[in-house]
């Protein structure tokens, strides 16, 4: 049994980060946007199984992402915020 899929799409992701300093009693907060495009992305599943007799069973199983010409966008804000810890 064997099956393959082709598909391409647009991921938007956004993380937060926070960093705190105890000495100086501040944190920086930094925030990242993502934006990626894959107009190429195939997936390929194989699965093979044999049974020898009642009690044994042979399984091989293949799967596989293919990923080419990935575009990725990242943007960085100018500005880093500081905040002080109460």
């Amino acid at each position: 049994m064997a099956s393959y899929y082709r598909g391409l799409g647009t991921y938007y992701r956004e993380g937060t980060d926070y960093v705190n300093y105890s000495e100086s009693q501040t944190r920086w907060v930094s925030t990242m946007k993502r934006k990626d495009k894959n107009y190429n992305q195939n997936t390929l599943n194989f699965n093979v199984e044999y049974e020898l007799d009642s009690l044994t069973n042979l399984s091989l199983n293949y799967s596989g992402i293919f990923l080419r010409n990935l575009l990725e966008l990242t943007t960085f804000p100018p500005i880093f915020t500081m905040h002080r810890i109460l």
